[in-house]
């Protein structure tokens, strides 16, 4: 999640500079279109974990945020290798359970604050860092979720439930739309696998190397998530 947050980050400083010299060039102190440059989806979702509203990405239609939530939190809660095997064939509540969304929630809304000042603030002592909300204590030891947590856990995985059943056409959409765009995505890692060159100057498949560390990148989300 840290590098999508490096790369929106470059594209909305860049916006915001490209603005600004504009205005200096057309002599203008309108100030207001510098509020409209898109901090992008993964900011957007921190953001909406930070309030406890991520349900707000359903019912508002938000799927560049359900798609970046499904790509980077789903895929961790699942496993990246199950998720790159069936993200671009099937529907996502084919090998996404109401249980998997919820948790996903939940790991966001449990960590949000932790991971954004870990992003902007690296550097800071481990001592003067944010705790993980449900999940860690004051102290930074004993990680157990608490009972609010597990009620939050609880709360959402009925509320999804109840929006699988009764919005279904919706959910429906959104399904369609990232299986779309996961079929799109699987085409071109094809395509870049296939040019992939070892160090003999073999061409071989780029699978081996991307998935090295999969379980490796499954256990620390996991364990970030408390």
């Amino acid at each position: 999640m840290k590098i999508e947050l490096k790369r929106e980050k470059i594209v909305y400083n860049e916006r915001l500079n490209n603005q600004i010299q504009l205005n200096i060039q057309n002599n203008s102190n309108d100030t207001s279109l510098l509020d409209h440059i898109d901090e992008g989806p993964v900011h957007k979702m921190l953001n909406l974990a930070k309030e406890s509203r991520l349900l707000d990405m359903y019912e508002e239609k938000m799927i560049d945020i359900i798609h970046v939530f499904s790509r980077l939190v789903l895929a961790n809660i699942i496993g990246k290798r199950k998720w790159n095997k069936r993200s671009h064939i099937l529907r996502l509540s084919n090998y996404i359970t109401e249980s998997d969304e919820s948790f996903g929630i939940v790991c966001l809304e449990n960590n949000c604050f932790k991971w954004e000042q870990e992003f902007n603030s690296p550097g800071l002592p481990k001592k003067d860092r944010v705790k993980s909300k449900w999940s860690e204590g004051e102290n930074g030891q004993g990680r157990y979720w608490r009972t609010e947590g597990m009620m939050r856990f609880m709360v959402l995985q009925k509320t999804i439930e109840k929006y699988r059943r009764e919005y279904n056409e919706d959910y429906r959409e959104f399904e369609d739309e990232i299986l779309k765009r996961e079929t799109e995505t699987n085409y071109n890692n094809v395509r870049k696998r296939r040019k992939v060159v070892n160090e003999n100057g073999d061409i071989v498949n780029g699978d081996d190397n991307n998935n090295d560390n999969v379980s490796d990148e499954l256990e620390d989300f996991l364990k970030r998530c408390g």
